[in-house]
């Protein structure tokens, strides 16, 4: 009897000492990680983010602040251009006739003046054919000759609210990339701009 009294002891022992106490917390059992649908492609990296240095650097001359905001337009939400230092000018004489010295990287869009390690000319010049400014009067094809004089690399673009004859007339120019119609859309000027700036690289 004394034998069968240890062993009920000794079982009722062990089986209680595995039960928790009333002041132990039950842990929840730990969550399943899901595995992603079989049919769920994977996800693309993201592109990486180009660097000012990359970016088109443009330039835009017109009369009109209206054509100056879709010109900033053009250059910052179609083309990505560098806004920190892509702008459209031709609000005063002074910018006007600053234009080619902006144009070369020698003066800032503030008309302030670089230094000479520090220069970067514009990849695009997109320039209105009929500037009429305080009573003066200044031809886009000709602002356009005297920055290739001057050794202008980049896209020479100008822009003009005459017919079509005139704007092939304005193309056939040496000096000239390509003639834009007031009536383009952004988007088309946009992508001419960056296809032209693509095949020339």
């Amino acid at each position: 009897r004394r034998r069968r009294r240890r062993r009920r002891h000794r079982n009722y022992h062990l089986a209680h000492q595995h039960l928790p106490s009333h002041n132990s917390r039950l842990l929840p059992p730990p969550r399943r990680q899901q595995a992603p649908p079989a049919s769920q492609p994977p996800q693309p990296a993201q592109p990486a983010q180009r660097g000012a240095e990359d970016r088109l650097f443009c330039l835009g001359l017109d009369d009109s602040s209206m054509c100056r905001q879709l010109h900033e337009i053009v250059f910052s939400e179609y083309l990505d251009a560098d806004m920190s230092r892509s702008v459209s000018l031709g609000a005063s004489i002074e910018e006007v006739e600053s234009f080619a010295d902006v144009a070369l990287g020698v003066k800032t869009a503030d008309l302030m003046y670089v230094p000479e390690g520090e220069r970067r000319a514009a990849d695009v010049v997109l320039i209105d054919q009929h500037l009429l400014v305080d009573n003066e009067v200044w031809m886009g094809s000709d602002i356009a000759s005297a920055l290739r004089a001057r050794g202008f690399e980049g896209l020479v673009c100008l822009m003009s609210g005459t017919d079509n004859e005139h704007l092939q007339e304005l193309q056939a120019q040496t000096v000239i990339d390509v003639a834009f119609s007031k009536s383009d859309s952004p988007v088309y000027i946009a992508d001419t701009i960056a296809s032209l700036c693509k095949g020339g690289a």
